[in-house]
């Protein structure tokens, strides 16, 4: 995740461990920035797997980068 950098890394793995509703509360908010846009549409594909192994796998992936 060196793409995203260290700080930016911690910001998404932190977006994909909120509750649910949290989860989605804050993509709706994203995309309502500009700023945000980008990283929004990102979360938002990843929550299109409803099963959440994708989630899942992308903290796992996170949480490696930031160790």
């Amino acid at each position: 995740m060196k793409l995203l950098g260290r700080e930016n890394t911690r910001i998404l793995l932190d977006v994909l461990e909120l509750p649910d509703d949290e989860r989605w509360s804050f993509i709706s908010r994203m995309y309502a920035r500009d700023d945000g846009q980008a990283l929004a549409e990102i979360l938002a594909d990843i929550e299109e797997d409803l099963s959440g192994r994708m989630r899942e796998r992308m903290k796992a992936g996170l949480r490696t980068a930031l160790n």
